[in-house]
């Protein structure tokens, strides 16, 4: 939880939109595209959240990577990155907790955190 409040904005933007992948699809993989089109479906309804370049969006995904929150899962050479599958490796609850710690976080953010899935 402490590691998760070190993150950007977007990146916890990012955990939530795979925490409401994996509530959705009981906790089914995910490519970085099925995370980018949930995240877009809340930045189009975000004031802060808009306008963000997709490479800005997959470099924070890839330090997702990095930091060992998400992991690849069938490894396969031909595949491009945004189509490579991942599993989550934290339960929901430690994000929540993140969410309720992480100093600033905008309030549209919390309160997509908390909703109803999007």
């Amino acid at each position: 939880v402490k590691l998760m409040t070190g993150l950007s904005v977007l990146e916890m933007c990012l955990l939530v939109a795979i925490k409401h992948h994996c509530d959705i699809y009981d906790n089914d993989p995910f490519n970085f595209e099925m995370i980018l089109t949930r995240f877009n479906k809340f930045a189009i309804k975000s004031t802060s959240m808009q306008n963000i370049d997709r490479e800005m969006v997959l470099r924070r995904f890839e330090n997702l990577k990095y930091h060992e929150f998400i992991v690849p899962i069938g490894v396969d050479g031909k595949l491009q990155k945004e189509y490579q599958m991942y599993k989550l490796l934290l339960f929901a609850d430690q994000i929540d907790k993140a969410i309720q710690k992480y100093q600033n976080l905008p309030t549209e953010i919390e309160q997509w955190a908390k909703s109803s899935i999007i």
